[in-house]
């Protein structure tokens, strides 16, 4: 219980986090709050509603908006959120509203109060009370007619109502009754609070408090409240109340009275709500936004309470328990628990950029970046040789007190220093040294690496430690005698018995791998100081558990200095730690701490198939091709929900996953089967969901996989091969005969070629010039007619040859019968640019015979010298070949025919080969005959389409 006496007032260092329109929220005047069964925080303001779930504000979609947007209150009754508004009730079930007015029953519409009671919710109006059951209506409650209500508690089995009349409470025949002393009591009532056994109520004569209705307690300006309206009341902790007045929020703690600052603006300090979460976080909805308190473990001190410099350094305690700090830029702050006073080059200091203090006896040695002095006495007084930067002061057992600085370590004795070890050529920048049992002193460096110094012999300290190089500005030795060393990536812990480094990062759990200071407890707890806020190790459950565990303290926390600085941690005797940052010095009452042991409340949001939002339900059986499903989660923490962790599995598919960070997850092209997604969550302080959320379901086999299906799949398989095989055996006859056929017709075409008549006059040509002793011209048509039996018998046990392998047997024809008919005929070859010769493939034994048969036809009984002209030339995949003659054409030469004894068996052979190639290879050979006869010329065109033939299968023409 508290209790009202005289009080200590001044303002305090407590830390709230703020929320406002920057972060989402969409409305800056916060008028209540609440807290539904998943977790989510409501806010209820003068723009409707928004739901918090610790990452994101939210304006709740729907199905039917609230009754009104001038939110005054919101309460939860485990299953649906009551929202009260000054046009009626709202009760938000399942993301639908029922919307309650005076036409279903309420006696008003403006809204004060809800007070929910097992399954009743009492509605209380400025004149009245309407009682719900659910959205029924079953009974009303009118207030005199010259009052007014306002607020409204369920107290020892009573309604209690505040009044601007006083306190009233409903008796058993639903009446409104003042209570027994509100006879001399007729303020107005504004808030309840429940602690206890008592009832707390504020009103605009202060804070009161009751336990049966008869007696009074009163708290007001002349006990020391700060405000005289009490409009707000909340249990913070078990023996203290904050409540909100005119002039900010008060902190009663037993027999003192604090002002808490919730931030700078006007706005903030004007109090609307209270309300506590299930983590016991205080929410504070204001006239500027929405606060949450973090408790009041660490306590900041920067400009405001007089520090002339937020960079804090080096930080110590003097024997009278005063706390001084180093500051980057403005020397040296004494704190005596109430101020701070500030000394500086005026005051003896020979630099005001000071990064060390060491408490020796009643004196203090102080190391700044020009120079190293004492103060005793009240005086500062620089040491005989001691202009050197001075980065650290320490006592070290069996080496005295040690000035760590920029080119090596120097030994203070009596008024002046002599060096331990030093090189100018270095820049070490010695931040830290601890010596070992076995008198071997680490030094840590900023640019020198980790140092190993013992029997006047300075050795590399990574080498020996196998610690990689790096800064190593903070060492410190635990109770097993090994080190931790900290760095720019991590902590190291050297085990100097067995000689193994481990390293620990953000990966383990460290806020942050940039370490700038270390220091260890009385509990044997190593407290590290990094660019991210503090951290902290048990080292004897290190030890005995062999795990690591890092406590992480931040902004969520309450530490607000935002990155810790070298030599900025001390441990005072009350173990209180004190931290040098960039913003100003804070202290951390460790006391003070709240573990969170609170699961998050944890819940799949959403499921998607294909990545396409669905609404299926547990257990459900998906078709074969519904087979990619993702989940989301969210586990609800608001106490720090940056912290929040995640382990994922899915039965049938896989085990627990490590754990991450992600709310989400994706598994593709499932196989047929039954699975159960399972999520676990883990709130800052590692307490994890005792049971998983999960969701199960089943992906069907495809209708393929079934066994109806592979047993007649299996006969109609069978089917189907074979009469494929019945096909394709009839294919390879068909194709067999064709190509017996073709072979047959390229002998025949073959022997045309070679035909007995041809040989023999060629026989006597070759004869004649040897009887007429022309050896050359002998031998000249002989080699050719040997070229010519040998390209015609190669190209005729071909599939495919090049067009220039046919033209060159081709050529050597012509060549053979221009000596055989010495001027009777010119040949004239033309070969378009596009046509490659040696890349077109085409059948053999294909041009050649439509000129013999011009040579032999075309120049019967001519008084003039005949022309063959062959055109080759591309078009659309065909090699088009034009064979023209100014012979006696067409239609003379048929006559000639029919007269003559000779049979020219050629063309027929071709024509009947060109049939037989197209219906093989399914693509079509054309032959056209074109008659040139005309009154003034005569002559034949033949024209032939030849498709080219594939590179890659020259047993197929491409089409």
């Amino acid at each position: 219980m508290l209790s009202f006496f005289s009080l200590n007032l001044r303002a305090q260092s407590y830390y709230f986090k703020s929320y406002n329109v920057e972060d989402g929220l969409p409305f800056i005047k916060v008028n209540s709050m609440t807290q539904a069964s998943d977790g989510t925080l409501w806010l209820g303001g003068y723009a409707g509603i928004a739901r918090y779930d610790g990452l994101s504000f939210e304006t709740p979609q729907l199905k039917n908006e609230i009754i009104h947007s001038n939110v005054s209150v919101l309460k939860n009754d485990g299953e649906s959120i009551w929202v009260g508004t000054t046009k009626g009730v709202s009760r938000i079930v399942n993301d639908s509203a029922i919307n309650i007015d005076i036409n279903d029953g309420l006696s008003e519409l403006a809204v004060r109060d809800i007070v929910l009671v097992n399954d009743a919710a009492y509605i209380i109006h400025p004149g009245s009370i309407t009682v719900l059951n659910g959205e029924n209506p079953i009974d009303t409650i009118h207030a005199g007619t010259d009052m007014r209500l306002r607020v409204g508690s369920w107290y020892r089995d009573a309604l209690w109502v505040g009044s601007d009349r006083g306190l009233l409470k409903v008796n058993e025949n639903d009446s409104l009754l003042p209570v027994s002393f509100s006879s001399q009591f007729r303020a107005r009532v504004h808030a309840f609070e429940i602690v206890g056994d008592k009832l707390y109520f504020g009103s605009d004569h202060g804070l009161h408090s009751t336990t049966d209705g008869e007696s009074l307690e009163t708290f007001g300006v002349v006990n020391g409240l700060l405000g005289s309206t009490v409009s707000n009341i909340v249990q913070k902790d078990s023996n203290v109340l904050w409540v909100s007045t005119e002039l900010g929020l008060n902190q009663i703690k037993g027999d003192k009275v604090s002002l808490l600052l919730i931030d700078d603006h006007p706005g903030s300090n004007h109090v609307k709500t209270f309300f506590t979460d299930y983590e016991n976080n205080t929410w504070v909805g204001t006239d500027f936004g929405l606060y949450k308190s973090v408790g009041n473990a660490f306590e900041h001190f920067s400009y405001k309470d007089g520090l002339r410099s937020n960079f804090i350094y080096g930080i110590e305690a003097d024997s009278r328990g005063n706390i001084w700090v180093a500051t980057e830029s403005e020397g040296v702050y004494k704190y005596n628990g109430r101020n701070f006073t500030g000394y500086s080059v005026y005051h003896g200091l020979p630099n005001n950029r000071v990064r060390s203090i060491h408490a020796k006896g009643d004196s203090l040695l102080i190391g700044t970046l020009n120079g190293f002095v004492v103060r005793e006495k009240g005086v500062f007084k620089r040491v005989k040789n001691g202009q050197i930067p001075a980065y650290s002061i320490q006592d070290v057992n069996g080496y005295g007190t040690l000035i760590g600085s920029r080119s090596g370590v120097a030994k203070f004795e009596k008024d002046s220093i002599r060096w331990l070890f030093r090189d100018t050529t270095k820049k070490y920048n010695v931040w830290d040294i601890v010596n070992t049992e076995d008198s071997t002193l680490w030094i840590g460096t900023f640019e020198g690496g980790l140092l190993h110094y013992r029997n006047g012999e300075l050795l590399d300290g990574n080498e020996i430690t196998g610690i990689p190089f790096s800064q190593h500005i903070a060492i410190v030795r635990d109770f097993k005698n090994n080190l931790w060393v900290s760095s720019f990536d991590g902590v190291y812990h050297y085990d100097i018995q067995n000689r193994t480094a481990k390293r620990y990062s953000t990966e383990n759990g460290l806020s942050s791998n940039l370490i700038y200071t270390l220091d260890i407890d009385e509990s044997n707890n190593l407290w590290i100081g990094s660019n991210q806020g503090v951290n902290k190790i048990n080292l004897e459950d290190y030890y005995e558990f062999d795990q690591i565990h890092f406590a992480a303290y931040g902004i969520n926390e309450g530490f607000v200095g935002v990155e810790s600085n070298a030599n900025g941690l001390f441990i005072d005797e009350n173990q209180n730690v004190w931290l040098g940052t960039v913003n100003g010095l804070m202290r951390l009452d460790p006391s003070r701490l709240q573990e969170n042991r609170k699961e998050p409340k944890l819940q799949i949001t959403d499921i998607e198939l294909f990545y396409k939002d669905t609404n299926i339900i547990n257990g459900v059986h998906l078709p074969h091709d519904q087979n990619t499903i993702s989940f989301q989660y969210n586990g609800i923490s608001l106490t720090n929900p940056e912290k929040v962790r995640y382990r994922i599995k899915l039965e049938g598919y896989s085990e627990w996953s490590p754990v991450t960070d992600k709310r989400e997850a994706t598994y593709n092209n499932l196989p047929p089967g039954r699975y159960t997604f399972k999520v676990l969550s883990s709130n800052n302080t590692g307490v994890w969901n005792e049971e998983p959320k999960s969701f199960s379901f089943t992906v069907e086999k495809p209708f393929w996989q079934t066994t109806w299906f592979r047993i007649s799949g299996t006969g109609l398989v069978v089917l189907i091969l074979f009469s494929f095989y019945q096909v394709r055996v009839n294919k390879i006859k068909r194709k067999s005969k064709l190509e017996r056929k073709l072979d047959n017709l390229k002998l025949q075409a073959l022997r045309s070629q070679m035909n007995p008549h041809f040989i023999f006059n060629s026989m006597n040509s070759i004869q004649h010039f040897i009887n007429s002793n022309e050896k050359r011209e002998a031998n000249y048509y002989l080699s050719k007619f040997a070229l010519l039996m040998r390209k015609t018998l190669e190209n005729s046990r071909q599939t495919a040859i090049s067009l220039q392998s046919d033209l060159e047997a081709l050529k050597l024809y012509v060549q053979l019968e221009q000596l055989r008919f010495p001027n009777k005929f010119d040949f004239d070859l033309n070969i378009d640019e596009g046509v490659d010769p040696r890349q077109t493939l085409i059948p053999p034994i294909l041009i050649q015979p439509f000129v013999e048969n011009a040579v032999i036809h075309a120049f019967k009984d001519v008084d003039y010298k005949g022309k063959i002209k062959v055109t080759l030339k591309n078009e659309n995949e065909y090699l088009v070949c034009r064979v023209e003659d100014n012979g006696i054409g067409l239609s003379e030469a048929s006559k000639k025919q029919v007269h003559s004894t000779h049979k020219s068996a050629a063309m027929d052979i071709m024509n009947e080969r060109v049939d037989t190639l197209s219906v093989l290879y399914k693509t079509r050979l054309d032959i056209e005959i074109v008659d040139l006869k005309d009154e003034d010329s005569s002559g034949t065109l033949i024209i032939l389409k030849i498709p080219i033939i594939d590179h890659e299968n020259t047993d197929m023409y491409i089409s």
